[in-house]
């Protein structure tokens, strides 16, 4: 039998993008069918705000091109994934582009937010630079995609993610800006003067001569890596510093119709390519990397490995590891207590595992309650009285790697209900959420209750947990390295909501 085919379309600033997969088995991915239209959609969302008619029309074309590709690959549309970033997010009229384009074509279209082309950025990485890993997470590091739209930063420190940015900072849309204006177009000055505030908050965050390796991601990248003739290895290319200024210094003086004679390039990509060249540029030129790994792939391909195989332990396993580190580092923005908080999410762990056919939740939520219980107290920097209610509020105005809305949302509820009153109908980022979803932050914030008051003094005394069910009473048992009589105190004020959603009174016993 031959292997499956799996497909991907992506609707990016300047391009729909389309590709076709399979993956053999004991082989990595091989590519059948790729195609890249390209496409002005962020030029008009960035200056009007909307997607014009016209547009519209030559997008579902497209869509109606690739749907007949795809029928001889005998995928439905259906079948095939389609995602959205930058100008999508923003447009306007975003809802009436996808319902066009759903009823016409069949395909539908989901628009990403930026954390999400993070990780999806983090995986097409992993991939890619899977061989080169462990040489990587010796240093610090950073990956940058510049978009059209928007620009994806990804700073580690030897391996672990220290700091994760989505920005409004993509090179159509500071062209536009320009555009119209009394400079009529973006300069290296004032570019450099537009990423300026950036670098300063990367800085503060991991001081940027300490990045040894730069790993340039996307279109813009691949372009240039293809143009420069770059060593080739066989899921990325390697272009030197110099190699790269040089590069860039004679894109951006060139004419958009010189660079398409000069490298055959269609018009409709050069559109920001000479200012992503010295976007990438300015990133770099602070570090201390000497190279600039270029991943072959992008988005789609790592949605495709998802899709496809599924990802590897090893890479499914850092990528949890990644998930736990942003969260750790939001945690220490907020000067927790790091003992406490990684005792409390252990906690947590230990009874969510034991009570799985109480609570009948996914591995995704066993995540979520993870990173609840870390950052449970963070709203202490704003105030101990009510920090619960600062916590949410901080939560949910923070970017935690690899967590999409929905989980900020749930974990800012858990963090919410860890003490106090538990939800009411006043409460709206609770009430607004799906039923699956209030279930889970009750379940889950129950459990994150008792694992709490099981280190009321924060030193730790508490651990190895075993649960006994006992008809409606749930024993629990541990290891204890003191008198605990606070912490029996605190379960006992504290164990309301657990009684309430799983119907066992908690013992200590």
């Amino acid at each position: 039998m031959p292997p499956k085919l799996f497909a991907v379309i992506n609707v990016g600033s300047t391009f729909i993008r389309l590709v076709i997969a399979e993956f053999p088995e004991g082989r990595d991915m091989h590519v059948v069918e790729q195609a890249v239209k390209f496409m002005g959609l962020g030029r008009e969302v960035y200056t009007s705000g909307i997607i014009k008619k016209k547009t519209i029309s030559q997008a579902i074309q497209i869509f109606l091109q690739y749907k007949e590709l795809l029928t001889g690959y005998g995928l439905a549309a259906e079948s095939v994934r389609v995602i959205g970033t930058a100008a999508l997010r923003e447009a306007r009229n975003r809802d009436t582009f996808i319902d066009r384009v759903e009823v016409r074509t069949g395909f539908r279209i989901q628009v990403l937010d930026g954390i999400e082309e993070n990780r999806l950025s983090y995986m097409a990485v992993q991939y890619a630079l899977k061989d080169q890993w462990s040489n990587l997470s010796k240093h610090n590091s950073m990956i940058a995609e510049v978009g059209g739209g928007s620009t994806e930063l990804i700073l580690l420190r030897r391996g672990m993610i220290c700091a994760v940015h989505s920005l409004n900072f993509g090179t159509v849309r500071l062209e536009e800006a320009y555009r119209g204006s009394q400079l009529e177009e973006i300069t290296p000055q004032t570019l450099r003067q537009s990423m300026n505030t950036t670098k300063e908050i990367l800085d503060d965050e991991m001081k940027m001569s300490t990045v040894k390796s730069f790993i340039a991601v996307g279109n813009y990248a691949r372009l240039a890596a293809e143009i420069a003739e770059a060593a080739e290895g066989d899921r990325y290319w390697r272009v030197n510093k110099t190699q790269w200024l040089q590069l860039t210094h004679v894109i951006h003086r060139l004419t958009p119709e010189e660079i398409v004679r000069r490298y055959g390039i269609p018009a409709s990509a050069v559109e920001g390519f000479g200012s992503a060249l010295l976007a990438f540029f300015y990133l770099l030129e602070d570090t201390a990397a000497e190279e600039v790994f270029i991943p072959k792939v992008g988005y789609s391909e790592g949605l495709l490995v998802e899709l496809g195989p599924g990802i590897d332990d090893d890479i499914q396993n850092r990528f949890l590891q990644q998930v736990r580190a942003s969260a750790l580092s939001l945690g220490k923005k907020y000067h927790f207590d790091v003992d406490h908080a990684k005792h409390v999410a252990d906690l947590s762990l230990q009874i969510f595992d034991q009570m799985k056919r109480d609570h009948n939740l996914d591995p995704r939520s066993r995540l979520l309650l993870e990173i609840a219980g870390l950052l449970h107290d963070i709203g202490t920097y704003i105030k101990p009285s009510g920090h619960h209610k600062h916590g949410q509020y901080l939560v949910e105005n923070s970017e935690i790697f690899g967590l999409n809305p929905s989980d900020i949302a749930i974990i800012g509820n858990v963090v919410r209900y860890h003490r106090k009153s538990g939800p009411v109908p006043s409460h709206l980022n609770y009430t607004s959420l799906d039923r699956d979803s209030r279930l889970a932050i009750l379940k889950l914030s129950a459990i994150l209750r008792v694992a709490d008051a099981l280190d009321r003094g924060h030193s730790q005394k508490i651990t190895n947990l075993r649960l006994e069910r006992q008809e409606e009473e749930m024993h629990i048992r541990g290891d204890y390295t003191a008198d605990v009589a606070s912490e029996r105190f605190s379960l006992s004020d504290k164990c309301g909501m657990f009684e309430d959603v799983f119907g066992y009174k908690v013992i200590l016993t």
